[in-house]
């Protein structure tokens, strides 16, 4: 995964500075509203995988160990839907199938750290993900 890229979980993984995840026990409102975005993006992004599961069975199958390979799957599986709609190949059912597409994702590949190491790599994470409030927050507020 290049390094300016980072994934959205849900809170039962590790906020780390390949995973953004919400805040624990948000206290401010600031740390709300970003949990409130978080939730939205991840509802679509989970409607796209039922949406691509539904029709590709094999992306159902899919064990991450390794983000790349997932990556990989997940865009072929996406360019042949974009191909598919293009040459309206088949209809797209309108159900969502709802169940979760990555599995025990790990470290990066080829990752070795020390608690050190990951309580820094933490660290990173939380001023990311600071940041990322900030500027919700900032966008709200010009928006109103």
């Amino acid at each position: 995964m290049p390094p300016s890229s980072y994934l959205l979980s849900d809170s039962a993984y590790e906020l780390r500075s390949f995973n953004i995840t919400p805040y624990s026990g948000a206290t401010t409102a600031e740390q709300k509203e970003f949990n409130y975005q978080h939730s939205k993006v991840r509802v679509l992004i989970e409607q796209a995988f039922g949406r691509l599961k539904g029709i590709f069975r094999r992306v159902q199958k899919i064990e991450c160990t390794k983000v790349e390979n997932c990556t990989k799957l997940v865009s072929v599986a996406c360019i042949f839907h974009n191909i598919a709609i293009d040459d309206n190949i088949f209809y797209l059912p309108e159900e969502i199938v709802d169940s979760d597409i990555v599995g025990d994702m790990g470290e990066p590949a080829g990752t070795s750290l020390s608690t050190a190491q990951i309580s820094a790599d933490k660290q990173v994470a939380r001023v990311m993900r600071d940041g990322m409030k900030d500027d919700i927050v900032r966008r709200r507020r010009r928006h109103q």
